[in-house]
């Protein structure tokens, strides 16, 4: 059983994710689903390690006896690309490997919001963009960072782990650089960018103190920064980032916060009614007078959950439930979906009715 006979099958056949486990047979997640691969024979553990020496990088193989996680980039040989996780289990080595799409998805391709458009015009500032793994974070990223590309003479500097979209320049600069390959980690990378001359940062994720720290300050200082967090909605987002700081500087934080934060975006990837993919719904906070107020109390951040339903009007601002709703006025999804899916269930069911949200 050839490996890149699986991923061929995999990208041809639209699939998200590619799980090899040792005892297992092939498995392919397709609209969510999880499928197992027709045909599909049990990989034994020298067809594993046989794989894993062909996909890890050189640089890593050192790592390979440590008790750790290692993830990377592979592109195979018809240059389809994936992120790859390697991990153990009861002793023994899975893969899961995440297609990456070749062909950038514009902002209109993915149905994004249209305040989302506003996005790439931003000159400084932070934009986080969080949710759950496979969740389609980079996704919406990369049509942010490829927006500017197209419309700005930006210099671009992008800090991943892996280098997830390959930006071809257009209008704008793009520097790639790759924790593990270009770089050490992305605390020292994003020091080094702010030396770099950029206008955008792209830091793949918020990940501790230090480069937390460093990338409210690249905002603070006329740079405009993209990032991700493993959070569901903005209310835990913020909580995230202060637990990443100790009590006594939580004050200090909560300032810098509401001074460079421009929006909170929290999706979540639901399935489309024709059953031909996923659509992201979205949370979206955006900063104004009130919400950086609250910010900057940081008594009860759940009040902002107020802020976002009252805001859809005038600073383009929505629940995940309005979003849902939305979606299915639009035909997009199913009424059932949307209750399955929604935050509050019962709020959800009224607006459908044509009362509550609207």
């Amino acid at each position: 059983m050839k490996l890149e006979k699986i991923l061929k099958v995999a990208v041809r056949g639209g699939a998200s994710d590619v799980i090899l486990k040792t005892g297992s047979i092939p498995r392919f997640r397709f609209n969510g689903e999880l499928l197992t691969l027709t045909d599909g024979e049990t990989i034994d553990a020298a067809l594993m390690q046989d794989w894993i020496s062909a996909l890890v990088p050189q640089h890593l193989k050192v790592k390979l006896h440590e008790l750790v996680d290692l993830d990377f980039s592979y592109t195979t040989s018809e240059g389809n690309r994936f992120r790859v996780n390697l991990f153990r289990q009861m002793q023994k080595y899975g893969l899961v490997l995440r297609v990456i799409n070749s062909h950038i998805r514009t902002m209109e391709e993915l149905q994004l919001p249209s305040i989302m458009k506003e996005f790439p015009k931003l000159q400084r500032g932070l934009i986080l963009v969080t949710g759950a793994t496979g969740s389609g974070k980079s996704t919406t990223l990369a049509s942010i960072i490829e927006k500017i590309n197209t419309t700005r003479a930006a210099h671009i500097i992008t800090i991943e782990d892996p280098i997830e979209f390959v930006f071809k320049e257009k209008k704008a600069t793009i520097n790639q650089r790759e924790i593990g390959t270009d770089t050490l980690d992305f605390e020292s990378a994003l020091r080094s960018a702010l030396r770099q001359n950029p206008d955008v940062i792209l830091v793949g994720e918020l990940r501790d103190r230090e480069t937390t720290e460093t990338a409210l300050m690249a905002a603070e200082t006329g740079h405009l920064v993209l990032s991700t967090l493993h959070t569901m909605d903005a209310v835990e987002s913020l909580t995230r980032l202060l637990s990443y700081f100790p009590p006594h500087q939580h004050d200090s934080l909560r300032i810098m916060l509401s001074q460079t934060l421009n929006y909170i975006v929290s999706q979540r990837l639901i399935p489309k009614a024709d059953q031909r993919g996923l659509v992201p719904a979205m949370e979206i906070l955006a900063s104004n007078e009130l919400v950086r107020e609250e910010i900057q109390k940081g008594e009860d951040f759940r009040i902002l959950k107020d802020a976002i339903r009252n805001g859809k009007r005038s600073y383009g601002m929505q629940s995940f439930d309005q979003s849902l709703l939305f979606f299915v006025k639009k035909g997009i999804i199913t009424e059932q979906t949307a209750i399955q899916h929604a935050t509050n269930k019962k709020d959800l069911e009224l607006a459908l009715r044509g009362f509550g949200q609207g």
